[in-house]
């Protein structure tokens, strides 16, 4: 980590400040953060559609059970594809070396902790620490606790506020499909076409993935926010760029004295 190189400025902030910090990082790379999470997301989404068209036909011809289904198992699994982003945010603000290699190393105990601990509200917490710190076992847990502590209420609400908004955005887009296409879905009951039932799962589900794929790069980007700024308070960042940057103008004028001192000498010389 090079905090010279820090593209944003982090600094001590509250909770909700930090939030808005977030934010404004999202808003800036949005499209860089939106296109990963893609990359990342649609050779599972396809298989995920597929698997449970599949055990639709072959077990229980109900469209909209599977379909809800689907949905369920996406969000459930959904956390394992955000930590790109959370590594893509550390490159990105401090300019840290941190290859596909890492993220393959790191990617099996991320991926069983945030299975098992799928309920857990210091998600944006627990990831940098795995991902970008490094840290595992008691010492991961001393450190998100450290890192939580006096905003364990603003995580909490934060990841709420995201779920209850994910969840009215969902459906609302799929009554609004239903009543205009009359498609089967996990939410109302239109009358049904007589749509493939691949085709109908895969609606239903690519609705709740566009709205997880507008949505997570803002939650990613204010949890980590939060933790940046946490981190910036514990660690003293302002204090130290202060002094870096004092030190770095003192170098500054003792080069440009260096530079006359030397330039006078030569003007003298016979």
């Amino acid at each position: 980590m090079n905090l010279d190189k820090m593209t944003v400025n982090i600094k001590p902030l509250p909770a909700y400040q930090a939030m808005d910090l977030g934010l404004s990082m999202a808003r800036h790379w949005y499209y860089d953060l939106w296109r990963l999470w893609w990359m990342s997301h649609v050779p599972v989404l396809c298989a995920l559609i597929a698997v449970m068209a599949g055990l639709n036909y072959i077990f229980y011809d109900d469209d909209e059970l599977w379909s809800l289904l689907s949905v369920v198992l996406f969000w459930w699994v959904k956390p394992i594809f955000e930590r790109e982003l959370v590594i893509y945010l550390g490159h990105r603000l401090f300019d840290d070396d941190f290859g596909m290699d890492d993220v393959k190393r790191v990617a099996m105990p991320s991926v069983m902790f945030l299975l098992i601990r799928r309920f857990g509200l210091r998600r944006m917490m627990v990831m940098p620490v795995h991902l970008l710190e490094r840290q595992s076992g008691k010492f991961a847990k001393q450190r998100v606790t450290v890192l939580s502590r006096r905003q364990d209420s603003a995580i909490g609400w934060h990841a709420m506020a995201v779920f209850v908004v994910e969840m009215v955005l969902y459906a609302v887009s799929v009554i609004v499909l239903t009543m205009m296409f009359g498609l089967g879905s996990s939410f109302g009951e239109g009358e049904q076409t007589q749509l493939p039932k691949l085709l109908v799962i895969a609606l239903d589900v690519m609705v709740y993935v566009g709205v997880v794929a507008m949505l997570t790069p803002f939650y990613v980007a204010s949890g980590f926010a939060m933790y940046l700024c946490k981190r910036s308070l514990l660690e003293g960042w302002d204090i130290e760029i202060v002094f870096r940057k004092l030190l770095a103008r003192h170098h500054a004028i003792n080069n440009n004295h260096v530079s006359t001192n030397t330039s006078n000498l030569r003007q003298d010389e016979p």
